[in-house]
Protein backbone atom coordinates (compact mmCIF):
# COMPACT_ATOMS: atom_id res chain seq x y z
CA UNK A 1 0.00 0.00 0.00
CA UNK A 2 1.33 3.58 -0.97
CA UNK A 3 0.60 6.49 1.68
CA UNK A 4 -0.08 9.89 -0.13
CA UNK A 5 3.04 11.96 0.05
CA UNK A 6 0.77 14.16 2.16
CA UNK A 7 0.17 11.22 4.50
CA UNK A 8 3.95 10.77 4.77
CA UNK A 9 4.59 14.12 5.50
CA UNK A 10 2.24 14.40 8.52
CA UNK A 11 3.44 10.80 9.42
CA UNK A 12 7.43 13.07 9.53
CA UNK A 13 6.30 15.65 11.71
CA UNK A 14 5.08 13.54 14.04
CA UNK A 15 8.04 11.53 14.08
CA UNK A 16 11.13 12.58 16.56
CA UNK A 17 14.15 14.25 15.36
CA UNK A 18 16.28 11.89 14.03
CA UNK A 19 20.06 11.34 15.96
CA UNK A 20 22.09 14.24 14.51
CA UNK A 21 19.16 16.83 14.96
CA UNK A 22 19.24 19.72 17.32
CA UNK A 23 20.73 17.95 20.54
CA UNK A 24 23.69 17.36 18.35
CA UNK A 25 24.38 20.51 16.64
CA UNK A 26 23.83 22.45 19.77
CA UNK A 27 25.01 20.75 22.54
CA UNK A 28 27.04 17.29 22.20
CA UNK A 29 28.53 17.40 18.69
CA UNK A 30 30.09 20.84 19.48
CA UNK A 31 33.55 19.11 19.90
CA UNK A 32 34.13 19.63 23.50
CA UNK A 33 32.67 18.02 26.73
CA UNK A 34 31.22 21.36 27.68
CA UNK A 35 29.29 24.12 25.98
CA UNK A 36 27.99 27.95 26.88
CA UNK A 37 25.32 29.99 24.76
CA UNK A 38 25.02 33.88 26.55
CA UNK A 39 23.86 37.02 26.23
CA UNK A 40 24.55 39.77 28.36
CA UNK A 41 22.60 43.28 27.72
CA UNK A 42 24.48 46.87 28.33
CA UNK A 43 23.10 50.12 29.68
CA UNK A 44 22.13 51.35 26.54
CA UNK A 45 19.77 47.98 25.41
CA UNK A 46 18.18 47.72 29.10
CA UNK A 47 17.00 51.67 28.55
CA UNK A 48 15.49 51.00 25.77
CA UNK A 49 13.82 48.21 27.45
CA UNK A 50 12.46 49.23 30.93
CA UNK A 51 10.24 45.85 31.73
CA UNK A 52 13.18 43.74 30.96
CA UNK A 53 14.57 42.68 34.16
CA UNK A 54 17.02 39.72 33.12
CA UNK A 55 20.98 41.39 32.13
CA UNK A 56 22.77 38.37 31.45
CA UNK A 57 21.32 34.50 30.40
CA UNK A 58 23.68 32.04 30.32
CA UNK A 59 23.27 27.92 29.12
CA UNK A 60 25.43 25.44 30.06
CA UNK A 61 25.98 22.46 29.03
CA UNK A 62 28.30 19.28 30.12
CA UNK A 63 28.52 16.51 28.55
CA UNK A 64 30.06 14.56 31.45
CA UNK A 65 27.13 15.29 33.85
CA UNK A 66 23.93 15.77 31.30
CA UNK A 67 21.74 12.94 32.20
CA UNK A 68 20.25 11.66 29.00
CA UNK A 69 18.77 8.57 28.43
CA UNK A 70 20.85 6.31 26.53
CA UNK A 71 23.02 9.61 25.24
CA UNK A 72 20.12 10.47 23.04
CA UNK A 73 18.41 13.63 23.04
CA UNK A 74 15.12 12.54 24.18
CA UNK A 75 16.10 13.90 27.76
CA UNK A 76 19.05 15.60 28.68
CA UNK A 77 20.06 18.44 31.20
CA UNK A 78 21.31 22.16 30.81
CA UNK A 79 22.06 24.98 33.55
CA UNK A 80 20.22 28.07 33.18
CA UNK A 81 21.58 30.54 34.80
CA UNK A 82 20.45 34.51 35.27
CA UNK A 83 21.67 37.86 36.31
CA UNK A 84 18.85 40.68 37.20
CA UNK A 85 19.31 44.10 36.79
CA UNK A 86 17.78 44.70 40.62
CA UNK A 87 19.77 42.03 42.04
CA UNK A 88 23.03 40.64 42.93
CA UNK A 89 24.74 37.61 42.15
CA UNK A 90 23.44 34.43 39.69
CA UNK A 91 19.77 32.37 39.66
CA UNK A 92 20.22 29.31 38.65
CA UNK A 93 18.28 26.26 37.89
CA UNK A 94 18.84 22.71 36.27
CA UNK A 95 16.56 22.15 33.20
CA UNK A 96 16.06 19.12 31.34
CA UNK A 97 15.24 19.42 27.47
CA UNK A 98 14.16 17.10 24.43
CA UNK A 99 13.99 17.56 20.83
CA UNK A 100 10.56 18.41 19.54
CA UNK A 101 9.27 16.90 16.37
CA UNK A 102 8.53 20.26 15.01
CA UNK A 103 12.36 21.21 15.19
CA UNK A 104 13.47 22.81 18.11
CA UNK A 105 13.69 21.90 21.68
CA UNK A 106 11.70 22.29 24.62
CA UNK A 107 12.87 22.68 28.18
CA UNK A 108 11.26 22.68 31.31
CA UNK A 109 13.09 24.38 34.69
CA UNK A 110 12.92 21.77 37.87
CA UNK A 111 10.09 22.32 40.30
CA UNK A 112 7.89 23.62 38.34
CA UNK A 113 9.93 26.30 37.36
CA UNK A 114 8.51 26.89 33.86
CA UNK A 115 9.39 26.54 30.39
CA UNK A 116 11.15 27.79 27.34
CA UNK A 117 11.78 26.86 23.93
CA UNK A 118 14.88 26.61 21.67
CA UNK A 119 15.14 27.29 18.43
CA UNK A 120 18.30 28.32 15.29
CA UNK A 121 19.03 31.88 15.60
CA UNK A 122 21.98 32.48 13.07
CA UNK A 123 24.68 31.57 14.90
CA UNK A 124 23.19 31.18 18.06
CA UNK A 125 19.97 29.82 20.07
CA UNK A 126 16.99 31.63 20.17
CA UNK A 127 16.03 30.88 24.15
CA UNK A 128 11.92 32.08 24.09
CA UNK A 129 9.44 31.00 27.85
CA UNK A 130 6.66 29.85 26.85
CA UNK A 131 5.81 30.68 30.45
CA UNK A 132 6.98 32.59 33.55
CA UNK A 133 10.32 31.42 34.18
CA UNK A 134 10.72 31.24 38.02
CA UNK A 135 14.47 31.07 38.97
CA UNK A 136 16.14 30.92 42.09
CA UNK A 137 19.47 32.71 44.10
CA UNK A 138 19.08 34.87 47.07
CA UNK A 139 15.02 34.58 46.45
CA UNK A 140 12.71 33.91 43.72
CA UNK A 141 12.49 35.72 40.99
CA UNK A 142 9.99 35.35 38.10
CA UNK A 143 10.27 36.75 34.52
CA UNK A 144 8.44 36.57 31.33
CA UNK A 145 4.89 36.46 30.39
CA UNK A 146 2.55 39.75 29.71
CA UNK A 147 4.01 43.09 29.90
CA UNK A 148 7.80 41.75 30.06
CA UNK A 149 10.64 42.75 27.64
CA UNK A 150 11.85 39.14 29.19
CA UNK A 151 10.27 37.09 26.39
CA UNK A 152 13.13 36.33 23.75
CA UNK A 153 16.64 35.95 23.97
CA UNK A 154 19.27 35.55 21.58
CA UNK A 155 22.36 33.33 22.70
CA UNK A 156 25.65 33.14 21.13
CA UNK A 157 28.35 30.64 21.66
CA UNK A 158 30.76 32.06 24.09
CA UNK A 159 34.09 30.31 25.77
CA UNK A 160 33.36 28.32 28.73
CA UNK A 161 34.72 30.13 30.99
CA UNK A 162 31.77 32.89 30.98
CA UNK A 163 29.69 29.84 31.85
CA UNK A 164 31.71 28.94 34.93
CA UNK A 165 32.18 32.45 36.53
CA UNK A 166 28.23 32.28 36.88
CA UNK A 167 27.99 29.16 37.87
CA UNK A 168 30.45 29.15 40.28
CA UNK A 169 28.76 30.18 43.35
CA UNK A 170 26.54 26.68 43.19
CA UNK A 171 29.36 24.71 43.30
Amino acid sequence: MRLPLAALALFGLAMPAAAGGEYEKWFAGKGADSVCYSRKYDAAHMARHPRQKVIAIELDFDANSSRTEGGRPTRFVVGLTVRFKDKSGWYGSVTLCNERATGGLACSLESDGGQFNLQEAGDGLELRPTTEISIEGEDFVTFGGKNSDDNVFILKTSPQSVCDASTAEFR
